[in-house]
This record gives structure tokens, sequence and C-alpha cells, in this order.
């Protein structure tokens, strides 16, 4: 079996490299505790429990899918078959959209639920035009 490393170019600041707990680092990616969880429940390394942004994302962008399956968030489009560019930038986005999708089904409040679909829709558009 082959693996194909694909590279995602995206710029982290020197913050995010550190491994932090859980808790430290929902705080600082301003996500919830769940979501953390929930991506090592799916199977994101760690150091004994401690994982950086960096690490998180990156394993993210190659396993969505699985974070999707176990929160209960419908599957999204294959992007088997594109072009290794293309494929970047969709895993990309479906990251970023399955964080997204995760926090609004959480959400209780209307103004963040709306926030969050705002955001979603820009996500959409950005893809969209990259794609």
């Amino acid at each position: 079996m082959t693996i194909i490393q694909i590279p995602y170019p995206i710029r982290f600041s020197i913050e995010d490299v550190f491994p932090l707990t859980p808790q430290a680092l929902a705080a600082q990616m301003r996500v919830s505790r769940g979501f953390i969880r929930l991506s090592l429940d799916a199977g994101c390394p760690s150091d004994h429990g401690a994982l950086s942004a960096t690490d998180l994302l990156r394993w993210l962008f190659d396993h969505y899918e699985d974070v999707r399956a176990l929160a209960g968030l419908r599957a999204l489009a294959s992007v088997g078959g594109l072009e290794p560019a293309t494929v970047a930038t969709l895993r990309m986005s479906n990251a970023i959209t399955t964080l997204l999708e995760y926090a609004r089904t959480r959400a209780t409040d209307w103004r963040k639920k709306r926030q969050l679909r705002l955001a979603l829709e820009q996500v959409d558009r950005l893809a969209d035009h990259t794609v």
C-alpha cells in the first residue's frame, strides 16, 4: 500500500507548534474541547495526550472523514481522482468545514449558529474559487 503525502500550503505561527493539553489547545484554537477529544478518539496522534494546533490540523486535513463519522455528520463528496493541487485545497476546506459544522451542531445560541453558518458559506465560496 502506497501512502501519498500531499503538502498543504498553510502557515502556522510559532505558538501553533507547541504541544498543549486538549483544554489549553481548545482555548488557543477557540474550538470546543469536545472537538479536540473527538479528533483524539478518531486517531489523531498525541504525545501523552498533548498535541499542537499544527499537528491537529495537518492530521485533520487527511482524516476529516473519520471525525465526521464519529460526530454523526454527513459524509462529504470524495476528493478521489482529482488533481493533487485540487485535492489539497478540498481537503483543507473539508477539514475546516468539519470543524465549523461540528461547532454549529453543538451551539445553542442562535446568534452563534448564524455566525457559524456564515463562516461555512465563506469557506464554500473560497473553495469554489480555488478549485
